[in-house]
């Protein structure tokens, strides 16, 4: 089947290239699109992918397409430049408030619409932004749009973002639980959910087995990464 990965906050492509290198491991004919705010970040990542096949977009992802600012962060804390933000508060990397940069955006909730209609096979989303996921994933599921998405891999930061309170958090956690069941993989800031139509095996294999060994595959996540069955 093909699967394609909408990679959005794709930094240095690490998980584009990990999908594009080991989803056919688990059955699928991989393809990725990734996407990424950081017009820093553009080169490389172009350099490291479009030769795969993939597609590398520059913009945003937001609740509407009509670009937004973005903060980057200072290159003596952060010098490969990751821990740019659309939100206010991030408490790492040292934001620069002072000056920000605009850039385009995308409206995450009508991107996967135009996708499910176009692309064969089934999207699986990772979301990777800094904050801006709760804004992102709070539309996705008051439209319906999450239902569009086999699988969903995201990294929440509102332990990094003063901005997103706890009972939002909380908040969303409910409702992905709602949408998914319990994450098939987790880490104390990575999840893992499949739709609920996915079947859920207990030999790992399948979309299941597949974003289990690509969250355990991440360094940034390696450490803690369960893998538990429903």
């Amino acid at each position: 089947m093909l699967s394609t990965l909408l990679d959005i906050g794709a930094n240095r492509g690490d998980i584009s290239a990990w999908w594009l290198d080991h989803a056919a491991d688990f059955g699928f004919a991989p393809r990725a699109i990734a996407i990424e705010a950081n017009p820093q970040l553009l080169p490389a990542l172009a350099t490291r992918l479009e030769p795969r096949g993939a597609m590398v977009v520059h913009a945003a992802a937001w609740t509407h397409a009509q670009g937004v600012e973005l903060f980057l962060s200072d290159q003596a804390m952060d010098p490969q430049r990751v821990g740019a933000t659309l939100c206010e508060g991030k408490t790492t990397n040292r934001v620069n408030y002072a000056q920000g940069v605009r850039v385009p955006s995308v409206d995450v909730a009508m991107l996967l619409t135009e996708l499910a209609c176009e692309l064969e096979g089934q999207l699986v989303l990772k979301l990777d932004i800094e904050g801006a996921e709760y804004s992102v994933l709070e539309r996705l599921l008051a439209r319906g749009a999450l239902d569009l998405v086999a699988g969903l891999i995201v990294e929440t930061h509102h332990h990094k973002v003063l901005s997103i309170t706890a009972p939002r958090h909380e908040a969303l956690m409910y409702a992905l639980r709602a949408w998914a069941g319990e994450p098939i993989a987790q880490h104390t800031t990575w999840l893992g959910f499949v739709h609920p139509q996915v079947p859920r095996t207990a030999d790992d294999r399948g979309l299941v087995g597949l974003l289990r060994a690509m969250l355990a595959a991440d360094t940034r996540c390696a450490p803690a990464c369960a893998s538990t069955h429903p």
